[in-house]
C-alpha cells in the first residue's frame, strides 16, 4: 500500500510540482508542517529547481533541524550547493547569509554534537567547505570570523571552568 502512495504522489509531483519551481518552497513548508507526510513527499523536493527560493528553503530547514534530525538531514541532502553555485552565480550577500545560517546551525549543534545530530552536522560542514572553496578568497573573512567567534566561546568556557 504504501509503495502504491509513493507512486501516486510521485506522478503528482512531477505533473504539478517539477514544471513549476516556485512550489518548491510551499512542498517544504508542507513537509514541515505534517512531518508524518515528509517521507512521502522529500523524494520530489527538489531546492535546486528554485534557486531564488535556495538559501530562505535551507535557513527554514537550519531553523528547525534540531527538532527533527532525521527529517531535516533526508531534506538538506537534497541541497546541491555545489551545483547552485556553478550554475546560479549567487550574490556576495546571498553566500554571506548562507554562511550565516550554516554558522549558526554549526553552533546550534555544540561543541560535541550528539550522534543523532552527526549526520546533519556533517552535511552543514560540507555546505561550509563548499561556500568557502567557492570563488575563494570572497567569503575567507566570514568564514575566518565564524571560526574565530566559536573558538573564543569554547575558550570562554574552559576559562570559566577552570577558574571554579
Amino acid at each position: 500500500m504504501r509503495q502504491f502512495f509513493s507512486h501516486c504522489i510521485d506522478a503528482l509531483g512531477n505533473e504539478f510540482i517539477a514544471p513549476f519551481p516556485e512550489k518548491t518552497r510551499t512542498l517544504l513548508y508542507h513537509m514541515l508542517e505534517h512531518r508524518r507526510l515528509a517521507p512521502l513527499l522529500a523524494p520530489i523536493f527538489s531546492p535546486n529547481a528554485n534557486p531564488d527560493d535556495f538559501v530562505a528553503m535551507y535557513q527554514k530547514i537550519a531553523g528547525t533541524f534540531l527538532e527533527d534530525p532525521d527529517l531535516s538531514f533526508s531534506l538538506l541532502s537534497k541541497f546541491d550547493v555545489q551545483s547552485w553555485l556553478k550554475a546560479n552565480c549567487p550574490t556576495l550577500s546571498d553566500r554571506q547569509n548562507f554562511v550565516a545560517i550554516v554558522g549558526q546551525s554549526l553552533a546550534a549543534c555544540g561543541l560535541a554534537p550528539p550522534t543523532n545530530l552527526g549526520p546533519v552536522f556533517e552535511i552543514f560542514r560540507s555546505h561550509l567547505r563548499l561556500l568557502f572553496r567557492h570563488q575563494f578568497p570572497s567569503l575567507y573573512d566570514n568564514v575566518i570570523q565564524l571560526l574565530l567567534n566559536r573558538l573564543i566561546k569554547i575558550i570562554a568556557i574552559r576559562i570559566y571552568f577552570f577558574s571554579i
